[in-house]
């Protein structure tokens, strides 16, 4: 009887060890017959224990040896399998991972919206450092009073003057983005800290169609160095406006910005209204308001749910492709969110959709209440004058 429960727990082992092998995943011992294996081995035991018990000899050298093979035979199949799979170091030495890339740092408040970096250097062998030629720059002549401007701000921001960088900076953009000139001066200090404007090279320049006011967009390529010493190279937009007689420079990349005049638009608890289009030198925002009145419901836009989730813009040109958005509303809770739009528009959009919104069940913010259909927001855009 022990000999058929010898062969029959080894057998068993044998199997579930395979199992794990080919299953690559020790997790699996327990869904592919490991408590199979146990009670084989516990009747296996009970047999060995009775059999102690019956004989007048005690615990001799057979029973002591079939004890410890109903234990060890079905380890032996089993942790040759999970050794077999276990990952192990290679043998040789691992490839050195080349540099790819180096991000670029952050430059607010006048280039603070993801600057799309030119000729980034990217190192190949660790330089010799050298003393650098003293070498006298040649003036740089504006050709016109914005270029002068512009010129006059990078060179405060070269020589870590805030203050007087912060003067030219345009009221008309500090009060979007409701900040101060203390503001400026703390957020210029900040930068500073992290990489520093070491030079620059002011590009082409071109008018821009402005609703508050006339403008100038000048592009200007800016070479900063971190506290490692590492320079990295990017081209920026600079829009120049004429406030109070004189020309001061937008922050954070900002063109122009507009107030809607749209209704808002309530279906299921859920408002939604169009606020404002604010234009960067690289991007639009179309910035809207969702409020979820539900009190026992959350809202969703998935980008990979049930519903096919996207939001459009419209523009008399021709409109862009739809992009995938997504977000989630608790119950009661109020968000403002931004759609954006990439690429310098010439143009501002004359509407905006959104599809494919979810309510949940109640009570139940992880699961979607499937008789209730998506539904959808159009907008057509009427600007404040």
């Amino acid at each position: 009887m022990n000999k058929r429960l010898f062969g029959l727990l080894f057998i068993c082992a044998t199997i579930v060890a395979i199992a794990v092998y080919v299953a690559q995943d020790v997790t699996r011992l327990i869904g592919l017959g490991l408590f199979l294996v146990v009670a084989i081995a516990i009747v296996l035991i009970a047999h060995i224990i009775r059999d102690i018990r019956r004989s007048k000899k005690g615990l001799d050298l057979e029973t002591t040896v079939n004890l410890l093979g109903s234990i060890v035979i079905p380890l032996i199949p089993i942790l040759i399998a999970v050794w077999a799979i276990t990952p192990r170091e290679p043998l040789t030495e691992p490839t050195p991972t080349a540099i790819s890339q180096i991000s670029t740092p952050a430059l607010p408040p006048t280039e603070a919206i993801t600057p799309s970096p030119i000729n980034t250097p990217v190192p190949t062998e660790t330089p010799t450092p050298t003393e650098a030629p003293t070498v006298t720059p040649t003036p740089y002549k504006p050709k016109t009073p914005q270029e002068k401007v512009l010129r006059d701000y990078l060179e405060a921001r070269k020589l870590q003057q805030h203050k007087i960088a912060s003067e030219l900076i345009s009221k008309y953009s500090m009060e979007l983005f409701r900040v101060n000139q203390q503001d400026v001066i703390k957020s210029l200090d900040d930068t500073a800290s992290k990489a520093k404007l070491v030079d620059y090279t002011i590009m082409e320049s071109r008018p821009i169609n402005h609703k508050k006011a006339e403008a100038i967009l000048i592009f200007a390529q800016l070479t900063t160095e971190n506290n490692e010493g590492k320079k990295e190279t990017g081209k920026y937009g600079f829009t120049i406006i004429q406030e109070d007689g004189q020309w001061r420079i937008n922050a954070n990349n900002l063109i122009d910005y507009l107030e809607l005049d749209v209704p808002q638009a309530i279906e299921h608890g859920v408002i939604v209204k169009s606020l404002r289009v604010i234009r960067f030198d690289n991007a639009q925002r179309i910035v809207y308001s969702v409020n979820n009145t539900n009190t026992n419901r959350a809202v969703l836009l998935d980008k990979s749910g049930f519903a096919a989730s996207y939001c459009a813009a419209h523009f008399e040109a021709g409109d862009p492709p739809p992009e995938t958005c997504g977000l989630k509303l608790f119950p009661n809770e109020e968000k403002v969110f931004n759609f954006p739009i990439e690429g310098l528009q010439e143009s501002y959009p004359t509407g905006f959709d959104i599809y494919g919104w979810e309510l949940s069940m109640e009570n139940s913010f992880e699961f979607w209440d499937w008789p209730i259909k998506p539904w959808s927001y159009q907008f057509k855009f009427k600007y404040v004058p």
